[in-house]
């Protein structure tokens, strides 16, 4: 899984993501962030299909996909008040 995280403020460059398990079987995963503060995230194919969307407020996330896709995945997580 590739990971993206777009992160607002001074301290970008500390804050950590982590997926696990990667490479993930089943439907599910869990996202492990070393902030506190409100994150959105977008889960992608590598075909730019949107298989999931939702906040992340805790350090500790578990996301379910509901999908059978094979393939490369996207995780883009970002700072709830990022703007592109």
């Amino acid at each position: 899984m590739m990971i993206i995280n777009r992160s607002a403020g001074a301290n970008k460059s500390n804050q950590e993501v982590n997926v696990y398990p990667n490479p993930f079987s089943g439907n599910e995963f869990t996202i492990s962030r070393s902030s506190e503060t409100q994150q959105t995230y977008e889960l992608f194919t590598s075909e730019a299909i949107l298989l999931s969307s939702g906040l992340l407020q805790l350090s500790e996330h578990i996301i379910t996909v509901k999908t059978d896709y094979k393939g490369l995945l996207i995780l883009k997580t970002a700072d709830a008040d990022w703007k592109y």
